[in-house]
């Protein structure tokens, strides 16, 4: 959501774009400039963030996780009864992952944010509690569903 997109966007200097449409949500976007930050960012490089890598993933993964969610209202952090849980299941052993599974810690923080093929390493995924995706297969919508929501919301 915004938090994300504002946070990337102040890393790359990059002005953030809203587009709303009533009953169908809004979009936030940026332009990146490809110049400099698209190749910092296939070095797993963020301009503005520290000099390694490795300092990288954990901010970003945070912004895309329980930051996403704050910025929603939303009480994040633990899984206790009552409370929704958004849980994802990876398949360690797809190689979009490899090495850097085999390693663990800050290695396979860096292969899930920056180079992880979510249609194959995203074995199992619940939202709100409730699945979304089950053995590498959306869950409860076809694919054609999918891309009707999303001509919906672009268009």
């Amino acid at each position: 959501g915004l938090a994300i997109v504002a946070r990337l966007a102040t890393l790359m200097e990059a002005p953030v774009y809203v587009r709303s449409r009533v009953g169908h949500g809004t979009v936030f976007s940026f332009e990146v400039p490809t110049d400099k930050a698209v190749r910092a960012l296939e070095m797993g490089i963020v301009p503005g963030a520290a000099g390694d890598s490795r300092g990288t993933a954990l901010p970003l993964f945070e912004m895309g996780t329980s930051g996403g969610a704050r910025t929603l209202g939303l009480e994040t952090g633990r899984i206790a009864p009552g409370l929704w849980a958004d849980l994802v299941a990876l398949d360690l052993g797809d190689l979009s992952l490899w090495p850097a599974a085999a390693v663990g810690g800050d290695d396979l923080l860096n292969a899930i944010v920056y180079s992880m093929v979510a249609q194959s390493a995203v074995r199992h995924s619940w939202v709100g509690g409730r699945p979304l995706v089950a053995d590498g297969r959306l869950a409860n919508m076809s694919l054609d569903d999918v891309r009707d929501v999303v001509r919906d919301v672009i268009s």
